[in-house]
């Protein structure tokens, strides 16, 4: 059984040091890194098909817009330190003993889920004994996806967590919808998060087949796109017309041979084609 963790064990993580000191130079276009004025600050380049790059955080650290500064990403039961890290996962750093813990008697971590979560009880994972589903552990993406049953292939009475049919396990922890190439039922459908995301109509949802797989609809063909961090793939509507190359000006990703449309860091009101997505 997956229990929650409420103490923390010692972890002797060396922090980079962050100088207090900060301009307004980040997430602007730039060349070089010497533009980079902001601590722990470096210009990340863009696509291939833009002059310009950005002001990013140094890979293991994240931007604090409230204290507008880089700090180095921390996790639950690291070393921390309010003014140069940043916990992460729905951790907090405690001003008692310097580590990243879940705040509040109700908040507790959570191994496969890898986070804290706040709940009055103890919540149950996929496969975990449960008697009613408010004993079972929802993610807020997946609102339907878990059901408390007794498992076709149980041979006891006992109720488990369970995904719902449609709905894929992760990491035996919880449930989601499928995505492209993934199985999935008729009745629930695929995941749909990036259709038509930022107004580009051209992006559709998956569509799942007689054959019980997440594919793109008729009239539209596989995609990939920028999403939380990761690249997935995405359907768009076929575009009648030659499609662009990399770097020509473009108004949706149809248009592009690589079904990749995306402002630079040079000028966001123009949008051009990507050759891929780095």
């Amino acid at each position: 059984m997956e229990l929650p963790v409420k103490a923390c064990i010692l972890l002797n993580i060396l922090a980079q040091t962050i100088g207090s000191s900060y301009s307004i130079a980040y997430d602007v276009a730039c060349v070089s890194n010497s533009e980079c004025t902001d601590p722990n600050t470096y210009c990340k380049t863009s696509n291939s098909a833009c002059a310009k790059g950005k002001c990013r955080c140094l890979e293991y650290m994240e931007w604090d817009s409230s204290d507008a500064k880089c700090k180095v990403k921390k996790y639950f039961c690291d070393r921390c330190n309010t003014t140069l890290t940043d916990c992460q996962r729905g951790s907090v750093c405690s001003g008692v003993n310097g580590q990243c813990i879940c705040n509040g008697l109700t908040n507790n971590y959570y191994t496969k889920l890898g986070r804290c979560v706040n709940s009055p009880q103890v919540l149950k994972l996929i496969d975990e004994d449960c008697t009613t589903l408010s004993d079972c552990y929802v993610d807020n993406d997946a609102p339907g996806g878990v059901e408390c049953v007794i498992p076709t292939d149980s041979s006891t009475s006992q109720k488990k967590c369970q995904c719902v049919a449609g709905y894929l396990s992760v990491k035996g922890a919880y449930c989601r919808k499928p995505f492209y190439g993934e199985k999935c039922k008729a009745a629930i459908g695929c995941n749909d998060m990036v259709a038509n995301i930022n107004g580009d109509t051209t992006i559709v949802a998956l569509t799942c087949s007689a054959d019980e797989i997440c594919k793109c609809p008729t009239g539209s063909e596989k995609g990939r796109y920028h999403f939380d961090g990761f690249i997935i793939d995405i359907c768009v509507t076929e575009y009648e017309s030659t499609a662009k190359t990399s770097g020509e000006e473009c108004d949706a990703s149809n248009e592009c041979e690589s079904k990749v449309c995306e402002s630079c860091p040079e000028d966001s009101a123009i949008k051009k084609c990507f050759a891929t997505l780095d």
